[in-house]
């Protein structure tokens, strides 16, 4: 995975090896990832975030690097380092999620609505439960609905049920 991620000039294999790496439970694959989350291009740092939280590393060790993600245009790097470093509470009120849950772009809700499903709280689930029944478009509803079914059942049957009521 090194040699190719450094021979290399496509950003698509560079973010295969990096991939690849994450799967590795070894060191080297962990340090590779490390270098790979502080010197690529943000969509292979989205990668390597996601390697390194699959190799369970630390996001307190990562928190450095990722800050800088939470303000990226790239939407699945600026989510990957929300779920990997921002407390669930403030989650909404961190402008990397809030500007993603207010945009005109459905991709960006969508992604949006993903990262409310690991990053839990009851603003979360409000969100959620409002996503899925008033947001224009369906794949957002969906997602919203599937991060919602991320929750306990305690919190999230009811406003589940709801959804059913109302189709």
């Amino acid at each position: 995975s090194i040699s190719i991620f450094e021979a290399s000039k496509i950003d698509f294999v560079k973010v295969q090896a990096v991939k690849a790496a994450g799967a590795m439970r070894v060191d080297a694959a962990r340090d590779f990832c490390v270098r790979a989350m502080e010197q690529g291009p943000d969509m292979v740092r989205a990668v390597a975030l996601e390697s390194l939280v699959r190799l369970r590393v630390d996001p307190k060790d990562l928190r450095a690097a990722v800050e800088p993600l939470l303000a990226t245009a790239h939407v699945k790097a600026r989510v990957n380092a929300a779920i990997a470093i921002v407390p669930p509470g403030e989650a909404l009120s961190q402008e990397a999620l809030r500007g993603l849950l207010l945009s005109s772009d459905p991709l960006s809700r969508l992604e949006a609505a993903f990262a409310l499903g690991y990053l839990q709280s009851s603003q979360a689930l409000h969100c959620l439960h409002t996503l899925a029944q008033r947001d224009p478009s369906l794949a957002v509803r969906q997602q919203a609905v599937k991060s919602l079914s991320r929750y306990p059942a305690r919190d999230a049957l009811g406003r589940l049920f709801t959804l059913v009521d109302s189709e």
